[in-house]
């Protein structure tokens, strides 16, 4: 028996590329779970990302070529695809399941709907669990809800720059862990 989890993302791509669909198989076996907690974190909702986990699917036989492994790892660049198809899903419906509290009069802070999911391979949850309650928040508003800097900066009542800065070193940390969880 053959461990479809072993076979190298080069080889996969190649066979995307040349329209196996074997190749769209392989990929969608070996990241949708991860891809899928991603989503749900970022959309709230299991039913709309299922749509957008498919759409992104259906999708690689073209967006593939623009995959650059120089850039990135594979599963790194996939992330982005589908974290871009989630935040374009948010925005177009206007509604997050992403609520923003005041603490105590203090900045706001993000309050994040974990959905309970039994399939998550990465561990996104235990990565973001695994940082420091400032760049968890960073994350979340950044990544998971797509704010700017400057809105960030907003909320969380602090200069643009040191928001940036924040923001960049935070981004830095959670793709190392995503990176090193992974095993890519």
């Amino acid at each position: 028996m053959t461990n479809h989890l072993a076979i190298p993302d080069l080889h996969i791509i190649q066979l995307v590329q040349s329209g196996d669909t074997t190749g769209l198989d392989l990929l969608y076996e070996k990241y949708a779970p991860a891809l899928y907690t991603l989503t749900v974190q970022i959309v709230g909702s299991r039913e709309k990302s299922n749509t957008i986990i498919i759409n992104v699917f259906r999708a690689l036989t073209q967006t593939i070529k623009s995959y650059d492994p120089g850039q990135s790892s594979l599963f790194v660049w996939l992330m982005r695809q589908t974290r871009t198809a989630a935040l374009q899903q948010v925005k177009k419906t206007g509604s997050r399941s992403h609520m923003l509290k005041p603490v105590d009069g203090q900045a706001l802070v993000s309050v994040v709907q974990k959905p309970s999911l039994t399939s998550d391979e990465v561990g996104l949850r235990k990565i973001l669990n695994d940082l420091d309650d400032n760049s968890r928040n960073l994350i979340d508003l950044h990544y998971f809800q797509g704010c700017e800097i400057a809105e960030i900066s907003e909320r969380t009542l602090l200069p643009l720059d040191i928001t940036a800065t924040q923001v960049r070193q935070a981004l830095v940390l959670f793709h190392k862990k995503l990176v090193n969880a992974g095993g890519r």
